[in-house]
């Protein structure tokens, strides 16, 4: 598990600069004998060390590697909720469009936490056939907010999935996509305001 001695976690460190943004630089991509143990202890059946190999790749830099994929998105359905969790937030950092689909069906799962993560990875996944999902579960008011700040990164071009969402039966979900489009909006959606 992360923080315990030998634990081959990364955290990230985070360097700010008066005059420049805080920029998140990690110590340094895996090598390919780190990612065969974390393949290793992804395919084993304990949970210690499935979770230490999910956390190492959580906290990496982007990359591709269509076992590491293959094996987080197995984990995607695994019975123990946390697994599912933080398998969907590596696949923020190791998804590729084969992930879409499987993090797609994690946004109906009975726990809000594998939800949420599932949003968060679609949002860095950056895949457009993303957009039409999210929506729809911002406008079934659940993690309402959430799902806005997935929506924003994909900018305008989430702006069409957005508009109907002003005549939503929910307060909060007519207020924040009106915040959301006042961010991401065009003149396309000013007549909808």
């Amino acid at each position: 598990y992360p923080g315990m001695p030998g634990s081959p976690v990364r955290r990230p460190i985070v360097i700010e600069r008066p005059d420049t943004a805080p920029t998140t630089v990690f110590a340094r991509p895996l090598t390919d004998s780190e990612l065969r143990d974390v393949l290793t202890r992804l395919r084993t059946p304990s949970v210690g060390p499935q979770m230490s190999a999910i956390n190492e790749l959580a906290h990496t830099q982007k990359g591709t590697n269509a076992e590491i994929e293959s094996s987080l998105l197995d984990l995607l359905t695994n019975s123990d909720w946390p697994l599912r969790q933080q398998s969907a937030a590596a696949l923020g950092v190791w998804g590729t469009e084969k992930s879409l689909g499987p993090l797609i069906l994690l946004l109906d799962d009975r726990m809000f936490s594998v939800r949420w993560a599932a949003i968060d990875a679609l949002a860095k996944i950056k895949d457009p056939r993303a957009i039409t999902p999210l929506a729809k579960h911002m406008a079934s008011d659940e993690e309402t907010m959430q799902a806005s700040t997935a929506l924003k990164s994909f900018g305008p071009a989430a702006e069409k999935e957005v508009v109907p969402l002003l005549k939503n039966e929910h307060d909060q979900v007519r207020f924040e996509a009106c915040r959301l489009l006042g961010a991401i909006g065009t003149s396309n959606s000013v007549q909808a305001l």
